[in-house]
């Protein structure tokens, strides 16, 4: 999978774009036919590019647990996760350049609800979703600032509770050669972040008063877009997906393929 993120300057917060790659392996398992639970992990890389020359390399593993259970033509979605990054910034505050390396953690959970209605020759999919997500970035000790005496950045936390609203649009299978199916999707939807909390943290540099640092607020409503389609033949099924997030100062892209595989 591939994501690409480009942000515009949010007030006084300077604007930066961010290209990320990953791999998401995982297994899941079906139970009486109406639960099916799994198991993922995974990694990403990420290049992060800001003003004033603020740089960012990213690496971060995680993993999830999700699930779904069909009742009554309902289908309820859940998913837990834990992930663990790895930052190599660079930064430049006034005139001083520094080079620091920290670690940070995260955890998400989510749910939806969805349903599926046959219209015509499609199906029609819509759905609600709300995640939790936490991040704390630890703190840590710079003394590289061109010869200065250092510096020293508190451990900083952030918040966001995004919900989505929307509807996916799913063509009917169609059955090609040697019994293959193709299944194309579309999707809309609204997202709104119930919860717009900057990550904060305090900032000392040698024999001075703390500074406090607030990040960027994010903007509380986007909208998203998806295009996918899936070929499966027995036990094999391929799959391709484009997403497309967008607001006013923002937007980001979303590339992702894979192969499952049953058993």
């Amino acid at each position: 999978m591939s994501d690409f993120i480009d942000q515009d300057d949010n007030g006084s917060a300077k604007g930066f774009r961010a290209d990320t790659h990953g791999y998401i392996l995982g297994v899941d398992r079906g139970f009486g036919g109406d639960l099916v639970a799994g198991l993922a992990l995974g990694g990403t890389v990420s290049d992060v590019r800001g003003g004033n020359r603020q740089t960012a390399d990213l690496n971060t593993f995680f993993a999830t647990g999700y699930g779904s259970y069909v009742v009554n033509g309902w289908t309820i979605s859940a998913n837990f996760g834990i992930a663990s990054s790895d930052y190599a910034i660079k930064r430049r505050v006034f005139t001083l350049e520094s080079e620091s390396k920290l670690q940070g953690d995260s955890m998400y959970i989510g749910a939806e609800l969805s349903r599926m209605f046959r219209v015509g020759r499609f199906d029609l999919v819509p759905y609600v979703a709300l995640n939790s997500i936490a991040v704390t970035v630890e703190d840590f000790k710079d003394a590289s600032f061109d010869g200065a005496d250092g510096m020293t950045i508190d451990s900083g936390t952030s918040s966001s509770l995004p919900a989505t609203l929307g509807v996916r649009l799913l063509g009917r299978s169609r059955t090609g050669k040697q019994g293959a199916v193709w299944t194309p999707a579309f999707a809309l939807a609204w997202h709104h972040d119930f919860c717009d909390d900057p990550l904060y943290s305090k900032t000392t540099f040698a024999g001075s008063a703390p500074l406090s640092v607030i990040g960027a607020k994010r903007e509380q409503d986007r909208i998203q877009t998806g295009i996918s389609t899936n070929i499966s033949m027995r036990n094999l099924s391929i799959f391709a997906a484009y997403d497309f997030e967008f607001s006013s100062r923002f937007c980001a892209s979303t590339l992702q393929g894979g192969l499952n595989i049953a058993f």
